[in-house]
């Protein structure tokens, strides 16, 4: 995965989270981000660990900080 490519995925995957704010599981962050079930864990922990999402490890879902979906899609 190139450095522009990468970043375009997470970028997707942000929106996509943002666009409902709803809980999603690993697997369909995974799809969305086009990756393994493993490095889509390993994207969900680094983003997690800088505040842009919420992880819950042992449900094995995501959901995206209500700051960050605020700034990314603008609600009513």
């Amino acid at each position: 995965m190139e450095r522009s490519d990468g970043l375009e995925r997470v970028d997707r995957f942000l929106e996509y989270l943002a666009v409902d704010r709803g809980w999603h599981t690993l697997e369909e962050c995974a799809g969305v981000l086009g990756v393994g079930l493993d490095t889509a864990r390993e994207v969900v922990r680094l983003l997690a660990s800088i505040g842009f999402l919420d992880y819950d490890e042992g449900r094995g879902v995501v959901r995206i900080s209500p700051d960050l979906a605020g700034f990314i899609v603008e609600g009513p």
